[in-house]
């Protein structure tokens, strides 16, 4: 089953303030929960899968520590953070779903003027195309772990851009 869905904020278009539970917890544990059911029940309008695998995209600066006191962005980073424990929780609950949590940093469009060196320096950059060969990875062949941090997406989306430049030489 293939399906992408956006969800959220961001620092330039952020949730308004009291909406962060409902954006960035409830719509995405609604969306898993309601995947998990469809799967158990084959029906001619579901189509029946072995095993449903569920990124988030939570970002770098989420905490799944509620107690933890935040200097800037607390609401959301924490309510993403509550969402990733949470999905989590349900992976565990339900042996057909698999959730995998995609911490990344800031992303930069492919041709962003930022040279190389310094996205190689930052710890939480990432080009869109490294963001993106890595989810595609993650969501055909899944992972190891649950939570994939930046610098394991970066260099995952890396090697793959890299296999696929060779292979179409």
């Amino acid at each position: 089953m293939g399906m992408k869905r956006a969800l959220g904020g961001s620092n330039s278009n952020p949730i308004p303030k009291g909406k962060c539970d409902e954006v960035e917890v409830q719509y995405p544990l609604a969306l898993a929960k309601a995947l998990i059911e469809a799967s158990k029940s084959p029906a001619e309008h579901v189509c029946h899968v072995v095993k449903i695998r569920f990124l988030l995209i939570t970002g770098a600066l989420s905490v799944r520590d509620q107690t933890k006191n935040l200097w800037i962005l607390e609401e959301g980073r924490k309510a993403r953070g509550l969402a990733e424990t949470k999905l989590l929780k349900l992976a565990e609950e339900n042996g057909n779903f698999e959730a995998v949590v995609v911490k990344c940093g800031y992303v930069l469009k492919k041709e962003s003027s930022v040279p190389e060196v310094l996205v190689e320096a930052s710890r939480n950059v990432i080009r869109v195309d490294e963001l993106a060969a890595a989810m595609v990875e993650l969501a055909v062949m899944g992972s190891r772990s649950q939570t994939i941090g930046n610098a394991e997406l970066r260099s995952m989306g890396k090697k793959l851009l890299k296999e696929r430049k060779e292979k179409d030489k």
